[in-house]
């Protein structure tokens, strides 16, 4: 069992894994870049409402897969702090609470950041579990 951080926003979410006094990072990218790719020969009026539900429809079916493959990189946790810009974060707590609840009970602190750098996530990590322990 490992502690692990996740940052995460709608592009993409990097996880962290605590090893000693080393962190270990590993990113994963979603689809949503490809979903909001502009359409030239928009329309407005009644087709455009049909396009919006089911780009919302999608977008929900987007962040559920997304998610999921975050939440297998999040197996073998002891302890997991999720972080990140926006709501984001609070919705993969809840889908961990939900969903998978063996993991949901793992988190310890949601919290919000703005991006950072690899160096400044992994000193974020690094300092927030060796406080803790």
């Amino acid at each position: 069992m490992k502690d692990k951080a996740i940052w995460i926003d709608k592009e993409k979410a990097h996880i962290l894994t605590l090893v000693g006094e080393d962190v270990k990072l590993k990113t994963v990218f979603s689809e949503f870049k490809e979903l909001h790719e502009e359409d030239p020969d928009r329309q407005g009026g009644a087709t455009e409402v049909l396009k919006d539900r089911k780009t919302l429809e999608r977008e929900k079916q987007i962040t559920k897969h997304y998610f999921n493959a975050l939440s297998l990189n999040l197996k073998n946790a002891k302890r997991i702090v999720i972080m990140g810009p926006a709501q984001m974060g609070q919705h993969f707590y809840k889908y961990l609470v939900k969903e998978k609840a063996d993991l949901g009970n793992c988190v310890v602190e949601v919290m919000r950041s703005k991006k950072m750098t690899e160096n400044q996530l992994k000193a974020t990590v690094r300092e927030f579990y060796l406080s803790k322990s």
